[in-house]
């Protein structure tokens, strides 16, 4: 049970379990009805049971690793109870081109994500999103490996150069989630490219350049005829790959294989 629930819950040395909360404070449950974590549990038979405030709980899965039911401490004494969630680990990819004259375009697909709601339309099924490739990174690959097998996964694109960016990283939800995704900026052929792609359980719609303007006003409108743009991951990346422009096009300009 030990590497299941080992001394805290994180890194973070100011992260605790619910019990030793309880040990620090003993009446820090007290009056926290409201608002305290739950893990409700039901099974086939119709048993149901709940886990009970101030017990530690640790939910394991192989791609989206664990969520951690923790305490807050500050100055050595908690504060608020909370989740933490953990991903295994990941890439968000900013595929694009360049032309013979530096002109850039950025790979965008379009893939229905089940896990969303969707609040232009709740009553749709899950939403279409118009973003970035990108998927978690398979045990023994380095980044470089994942980015490339994820940019031809899901775009059928020949892929002619990878580049990170300085601290290629970034966090999804940062009162959340302790798990950073890797960035890369993957620089691929405009002339190989599969519109319509299937990824195993994922299919994808849809994939096509978009000039980096036209793509910055499809975010800032939110809704394309190709799915929504409101992808924080994606957002985020493309934010980044924003600062990098100038450089990658000098790069791809001296490099050559336009």
């Amino acid at each position: 049970m030990e590497r299941i629930f080992p001394d805290q819950p994180a890194a973070n040395p100011e992260l605790i379990w619910p019990t030793e909360a309880v040990l620090k404070k003993p009446d820090f449950f007290e009056g926290r009805e409201q608002n305290a974590w739950r893990l409700h549990l039901r099974w086939p038979s119709g048993r149901v049971a709940t886990i009970v405030l101030g017990a530690d709980f640790v939910i394991e899965s192989p791609t989206y690793g664990k969520v951690t039911s923790i305490v807050f401490a500050l100055e050595g004494q908690p504060v608020y109870d909370t989740i933490k969630f953990d991903i295994a680990r990941n890439v968000d990819i900013v595929t694009y081109s360049v032309s013979k004259k530096g002109k850039l375009k950025v790979l965008f697909i379009s893939e229905q994500r089940q896990l969303a709601d969707d609040p232009f339309n709740p009553d749709a099924k899950a939403p279409v999103f118009w973003g970035l490739p990108g998927g978690f990174i398979d045990k023994g690959e380095t980044v470089e490996e994942a980015s490339r097998r994820e940019t031809k996964e899901e775009t059928g694109a020949e892929v002619i150069d990878v580049y990170f960016p300085k601290a290629p990283k970034h966090n999804f939800a940062v009162a959340l989630a302790g798990t950073w995704g890797d960035i890369a900026f993957v620089r691929v052929n405009p002339k190989i490219v599969d519109k319509i792609h299937d990824n195993d359980a994922e299919p994808i719609y849809r994939a096509k350049f978009v000039d980096f303007k036209k793509a910055k006003k499809q975010i800032k409108k939110g809704i394309t005829k190709y799915g929504c743009t409101r992808s924080a991951i994606s957002n985020s990346a493309l934010f980044i790959f924003e600062q990098y422009k100038k450089e990658l096009v000098k790069r791809a300009l001296k490099k050559g294989k336009i």
